[in-house]
């Protein structure tokens, strides 16, 4: 989500003809970016819808169920159907699948053969990869802490972490991390809804020159 506030000159200095309908439609036109949806809407009415219900769009539909792809698929399906309604200028459904995870999954065999516990493997993974917080610089009334952690090239990629992230064993060697867990990329979700105990998508609606209540009741009362 990304939010711009537009501030308008008095009506006075606008355009002639100009209304605030012609300006959205005209504003929605000149910023149309790939995967990105427009809503437009006033500043305090939006916090407040967001605030009340977690829709940041006049209309906003949610899906309920146990299984994120169903929901997606279902979302996406929902939003191709939303956007053929007349006075409808926008329509988005959340991916929920699409994100990207780093796992790194332990080769119990291999840590017993070198000694190796799971919470020490654990251990070196959090402050090579993720920094570990090793003293308190003091300059003045500031304080600032000191995080040590692999150059950025080292862990860059899987591949990366495998072959240059040391593991120290009980005999005091150094081992590569790839030898004693798998390194790889997975896809999952980016973020998770949940509502009533069940994973939720929201799909939000833009809508122009149409009322709230007749644009969904009657339309889709048999949903």
């Amino acid at each position: 989500m990304a939010e711009t506030l537009i501030n308008l000159k008095p009506e006075s200095a606008w355009r002639p003809g100009m209304t605030v309908d012609r300006l959205v439609a005209e504003l929605d036109q000149a910023l149309q970016f790939p995967g990105v949806s427009n809503a437009w809407t006033m500043p305090i009415k939006a916090r407040i819808d967001m605030l009340s219900t977690g829709i940041r769009t006049p209309i906003g539909i949610k899906v309920f169920g146990k299984e994120l792809g169903e929901l997606e698929r279902l979302a996406k399906e929902i939003e191709a159907v939303v956007k053929t309604v007349p006075g409808t200028t926008s329509a988005y459904a959340e991916r929920l699948t699409g994100g990207y995870y780093l796992t790194i999954e332990p080769r119990r065999d291999m840590l017993g053969r070198y000694g190796l516990s799971i919470d020490e493997l654990q251990g070196v993974i959090a402050s090579a990869l993720g920094g570990e917080l090793v003293t308190t610089t003091v300059e003045g009334r500031e304080r600032f802490g000191v995080i040590v952690r692999y150059p950025r090239e080292l862990r860059a990629d899987p591949d990366a972490m495998g072959r240059h992230v040391l593991v120290p064993t009980m005999s005091g060697a150094m081992i590569p991390l790839g030898q004693v867990a798998a390194v790889s990329v997975e896809l999952g979700p980016p973020g998770i809804r949940t509502e009533n105990a069940l994973l939720s998508a929201y799909i939000f609606v833009d809508i122009r020159d149409r009322d709230i209540g007749k644009l969904m009741w009657p339309r889709h009362s048999g949903w």
